[in-house]
């Protein structure tokens, strides 16, 4: 299952997730992927995304305005997981499955992004006519997939202008850390 959508939030909120991701660079609370992520999600990927969690206040403000976007998740089982992503140049993931999180979105906050700086969203739909099909990063666009959907993102390409700048959302049984 893949949804996705355009022009998510509003102004004002990407304006405040614009201040805190500003304010967590300056922060030393960043894990990199080199470190933490699954070495079969890394397969023939160089480079490193680094993340942190968005507050509680902040992930409170975007998931009002993402309610009808995302499927909502019993409190007691289950938890919805934010965190801000920095896509560094060669850095991408490996064809995987969510397994274990039953949503997975990525929100875009790149304003200008071309396909020539990689970073696409490609995925399986084995019910089309040309099963991958791939989605170009937009500002304030958002896909979601299920946990059976096989996906990657392509990397970054080592000359792209700036890093690319994501929300991920995951919702997970909460005895899943």
């Amino acid at each position: 299952m893949i949804d996705i959508y355009q022009n998510v939030l509003t102004e004002d909120v990407l304006s405040v997730i614009e201040q805190d991701f500003m304010f967590n660079f300056a922060q030393r609370k960043w894990m990199s992927s080199s470190l933490v992520w699954d070495p079969g999600i890394k397969n023939f990927i160089s480079g490193s995304c680094v993340f942190c969690k968005v507050e509680p206040h902040i992930k409170n403000l975007i998931a009002v305005q993402l309610k009808n976007k995302i499927p909502e998740h019993d409190p007691e089982t289950e938890e919805l997981h934010m965190q801000y992503y920095v896509w560094q140049k060669d850095s991408g993931i490996s064809w995987h499955n969510d397994t274990g999180r039953r949503i997975a979105a990525t929100l875009y906050l790149n304003k200008n992004w071309s396909i020539d700086f990689g970073g696409l969203f490609v995925w399986e739909d084995v019910y089309a006519e040309n099963p991958l099909q791939a989605f170009v990063p937009k500002y304030n666009s958002m896909i979601v997939n299920d946990d059976t959907t096989w996906h990657m993102v392509t990397p970054i390409a080592t000359l792209a202008p700036e890093n690319r700048m994501t929300i991920q959302m995951f919702i997970t049984n909460k005895d899943i850390k």
